[in-house]
């Protein structure tokens, strides 16, 4: 049994898989809460969210990362959207929706109807935008996320993610290989 575990060490040590790899960890040490999304803004400036309201940001492409916490979210965030720099929208745990005008410093809760879970969201332009999430939820937007319209789907899945190719058609995939689209022209 010493054996084998000294082998084991051994191959652990000369056989790292990180080793030729293009991957680094930019993050010295490993955080406490899970990321779930990213924004890359420009040659520089990265935010990173996720678990508990938890947003990374790096204004330095990515070698250095500072916590950031902003005092009215704290569910997990799942998915973001930005506009441009300063204005951005996330979306998340027990339907959170919230929208930035500051790079993401503060951030003002949108009122939804539902408290089901969202995943994912999407913008076409800076009007017309869809989240998708747990139990079949899919809502939209036509005012750059002011207000949300539920778009009744039938199912109840977990929608995991969403590509929007015009305000009337879209894409969304969910667990067990479930795909949707939706093309409201046709049937029209």
């Amino acid at each position: 049994m010493k054996y084998i575990t000294s082998l084991l060490f051994l191959l652990f040590l000369f056989v790292n898989p990180t080793a030729s790899s293009d991957w680094q960890w930019s993050q010295p040490a490993i955080p406490s809460n899970v990321l779930h999304t990213v924004h890359v803004f420009d040659s520089l400036n990265i935010i990173a969210m996720g678990d508990a309201g938890i947003m990374m940001l790096s204004s330095d492409f990515g070698q250095n990362w500072s916590p950031h916490y902003a005092e009215n979210i704290t569910e997990n965030i799942y998915g973001s959207h930005f506009f441009d720099r300063n204005n951005g929208l996330i979306v998340g745990e027990k339907g959170l929706v919230a929208m930035t005008a500051d790079a993401g410093k503060s951030w003002n809760r949108i009122k939804l109807s539902t408290k089901v879970t969202l995943n994912d969201v999407m913008f076409l332009n800076s009007r017309d935008g869809i989240a998708v999430g747990e139990d079949g939820i899919v809502i939209q937007t036509s005012d750059g996320g002011k207000t949300w319209v539920k778009i009744d789907t039938n199912i109840d899945a977990y929608l995991k993610s969403v590509h929007m190719i015009t305000p009337d058609i879209f894409f969304i995939v969910g667990n067990f290989g479930l795909i949707l689209s939706h093309n409201s022209k046709v049937n029209s």
